[in-house]
């Protein structure tokens, strides 16, 4: 997965963006919790997919608070990089940007994060 990203957290932290990027509507609304229904056994499986690979791309020499810590700061930097992209909020930090590209711009931001 990793190819041209540095780390496989950045690789998943870029498709992340890129996902929002192409779909904003269902992302936004997979993020609208008053609007999902958490007894349902199958949106119950897939959050528990994802916090599991959110787990696995933290660090491995934490646990507990420190790991959970460790994830909400990935999610928090990808999770707010894509909301900034959607919502068209990158426009005056892209000016001089090397790269003229969103997605390169994006990619750099996350390298830049660590």
């Amino acid at each position: 997965m990793r190819g041209q990203y540095p780390t496989a957290a950045h690789a998943v932290g870029n498709a992340y963006i890129a996902f929002a990027h192409a779909n904003p509507d269902l992302f936004r609304l997979m993020f609208r919790d008053a609007l999902l229904d958490h007894d349902r056994p199958d949106l119950a499986a897939a959050a528990g997919r994802a916090f599991e690979a959110l787990r696995l791309l933290s660090d491995h020499e934490v646990s507990g608070a420190a790991q959970a810590a460790r994830m909400a700061g990935l999610w928090g930097r990808v999770h707010g990089l894509a909301v900034l992209a959607i919502d068209g909020m990158l426009g005056p930090l892209r000016k001089g940007a090397e790269s003229a590209s969103l997605t390169g711009f994006l990619q750099a931001a996350l390298e830049a994060a660590g």
